[in-house]
């Protein structure tokens, strides 16, 4: 009776939208959460150590060209090393590979970044740059 075709199609479906749905849901781009000025001012002053918003700025921070100090969007650089990589003659396929899955993982990882927080970021990069635990992730 459970084989029955309708029984075997039902199956199908449910099976087929379960897995649409996780895929759907694992490849939603990770979001930074925007940042309030008042946020960057208590980490610039040491007041916040910890949290959300201090991951943001670290992420903003890294992300700073060391010398020109502007943003270097993580997710734009990882898909032009994508292109260098599926372009590149002289690497052997499983070089290739190997590191094509490398920077798909490191694309999964990166956080899209809301332009609010690089402003705020680089409007208080000295303050922020001046506390001691923050000076590592600096340009």
């Amino acid at each position: 009776m459970l084989l029955q075709p309708g029984n075997i199609l039902l199956a199908l479906a449910l099976v087929t939208v379960f897995y649409l749905s996780n895929t759907a849901a694992a490849q939603q781009p990770k979001r930074q959460p925007i940042l309030t000025e008042q946020q960057v001012l208590d980490i610039g002053k040491g007041k916040v150590r910890s949290g959300q918003a201090y991951e943001a700025i670290i992420y903003v921070l890294n992300s700073l060209d060391r010398v020109t100090k502007e943003y270097l969007d993580t997710k734009a650089s990882i898909e032009k090393e994508i292109e260098v990589v599926k372009n590149d003659k002289e690497m052997s396929e499983e070089d290739k590979n190997n590191l094509l899955k490398d920077l798909v993982e490191q694309m999964a990882m990166a956080y899209i970044v809301p332009p609010e927080n690089i402003q705020l970021v680089q409007r208080y990069l000295n303050q922020l740059c001046g506390r001691r635990e923050l000076k590592d992730y600096c340009p």
